[in-house]
């Protein structure tokens, strides 16, 4: 990975660090206060006891889709669209773990390996041992918060976790595994399919038509899938079913962030932290230029410019998709600023 501002004029340079300083404050400022989701569900409840209840249906050997759909509906959560039913893979991989407290201990090792893999990248970035302190602590700051009783439940953090590792691993010369993962990711949620199409695009764009291909394939085999998955949910419920009111509410930046606040450390601090590892995050990849840069920092934007969209109060989990990239570029920033202040360096 090579410095991407070290070329920069002093002039570009220090304006490009004026602007984050200032975009910290601006949004801080132009946001206001934070609102508490915490406590926010789509029914009577928690998702955590919906996917807890199902999965302990499931290892009483019920069907999956009675199950998740009875459950849903008992509940009063939407069955309509077909959508609104998660897919079964979590919950198989639980019932197998022998339940949820046994599963937390794979979700946890799934943590350690994105948190290794990760650090692993960040040596070609500098192997001091500082910097190799600073990566371990920054791997812990960006996948802790994916490991917990709760989170355990949520297919967003099997997924994340799965795409972390997924972007670690893909070099130039070796791609099937990062392609299997990103797959894996979107088995266990669907919200990962996009993954698939963008590592392909990309890929394109690069000129690398096999691994474009390879990707492409891989979106076209979990298409199908999903396709027989939401066929499977329609065959359990009825037009009479309680429908979703949808997930557009243009909530804009304040959205963003308070996803970033109740999905990584930066609840443990005051609003401007949101702010602060928002706009540091992207400043620490968009630091270095590598193929792996690019495609974190093109998956975070996807989904920063989606979060502002789509996504009610309850949806805040789907973060976990994507925060924990953003958060391990905070490791990036001391070598980031430096280059904006002092100029011609390599990484």
């Amino acid at each position: 990975m090579t410095s991407r501002f070290a070329t920069w004029s002093a002039l570009a340079r220090l304006g490009t660090l004026a602007s984050v300083v200032i975009a910290i404050a601006a949004i801080t400022l132009a946001v206001g206060p934070l609102q508490d989701y915490s406590g926010s569900s789509g029914g009577d409840g928690t998702d955590s006891d919906l996917y807890r209840a199902v999965a302990t249906r499931v290892q009483d050997g019920q069907n999956f889709y009675s199950a998740s759909v009875e459950e849903q509906r008992d509940r009063g959560y939407p069955v309509r669209p077909a959508v609104t039913v998660r897919e079964p893979t979590l919950t198989w991989l639980v019932a197998a773990a022998g339940g949820w407290r046994h599963a937390i201990w794979p979700l946890g090792a799934l943590a350690i390996l994105a948190a290794l893999a990760t650090i692993r990248r960040f040596e070609e970035v500098d192997q001091r041992r500082w910097f190799f302190a600073l990566s371990g602590i920054g791997a812990l700051a960006a996948f802790g918060p994916y490991v917990g009783s709760v989170q355990v439940t949520q297919h967003e953090c099997w997924a994340g976790l799965l795409i972390a590792v997924s972007l670690a691993v893909r070099t130039s010369e070796r791609f099937v595994a990062a392609m299997v993962l990103g797959l894996a990711a979107c088995f266990v949620r669907e919200l990962a399919a996009p993954y698939l199409v963008l590592m392909g695009v990309l890929a394109l764009l690069e000129h690398r038509r096999r691994e474009a291909g390879a990707w492409l394939a891989a979106a076209l085999t979990f298409a199908a899938a999903y396709g027989a998955h939401l066929w499977a949910v329609s065959r359990h419920t009825s037009p009479n079913d309680v429908r979703s009111p949808g997930w557009r509410t243009y909530d804009g930046l304040p959205h963003v962030l308070e996803t970033i606040r109740l999905t990584t450390v930066a609840g443990l601090g005051p609003d401007v932290v949101s702010a602060m590892i928002l706009a540091l995050g992207l400043l620490g990849w968009a630091s270095v230029r590598s193929p792996l840069s690019h495609r974190v920092l093109a998956w975070i934007a996807m989904w920063i410019v989606a979060t502002m969209i789509v996504g009610r109060p309850e949806n805040i989990v789907w973060g976990f998709v994507w925060v924990g990239p953003l958060v391990a570029g905070l490791v990036l920033v001391p070598g980031a600023v430096r280059s904006l202040w002092i100029g011609d360096r390599h990484t």
